[in-house]
C-alpha cells in the first residue's frame, strides 16, 4: 500500500520541478539569471533583524524581500541600466547591510 504522505510528495515535487523549469527558462530568456540569488540573499539583513529582535524570520525576509524588489523596480524606472546589474547591485548591497547588522 502506498502511504498518501509519500503520494503528496511526489505530486508537489513534481508540479515545483514544472515550475521551476518554466520560470528557469523564461528568466534565461529575460537575461535575468542572477535574481534567484540575489533575491535569496537579499533575505539576510531580514533575517539577521528576526533574529535580534525576537520575531518570525519569515517576516523580516518577506519585508527585506518586498522592498528590495521595489528598490529594484524603482531604480529600473529611472535609469537605463540593465536589470542585471540592478540585481547584482542590490545583491551586493543587501550582503553588505546583513554584515553590518549582524553583531560581532
Amino acid at each position: 500500500m502506498i502511504n498518501t504522505q509519500f503520494l503528496l510528495v511526489a505530486l508537489m515535487g513534481t508540479i515545483i520541478g514544472g515550475v521551476g523549469g518554466y520560470l528557469g527558462s523564461l528568466m534565461a530568456s529575460k537575461k535575468m539569471t542572477l535574481t534567484a540569488g540575489a533575491l535569496g540573499h537579499l533575505t539576510m539583513p531580514g533575517v539577521s533583524i528576526a533574529l535580534i529582535y525576537g520575531f518570525d524570520i519569515s517576516i523580516g525576509a518577506l519585508i527585506f524581500l518586498t522592498l528590495g524588489t521595489i528598490l529594484i523596480w524603482i531604480l529600473k524606472l529611472k535609469t537605463n541600466a540593465t536589470t542585471e546589474s540592478l540585481i547584482a547591485t542590490v545583491f551586493a548591497s543587501s550582503l553588505a547591510i546583513a554584515f553590518l547588522i549582524i553583531p560581532k
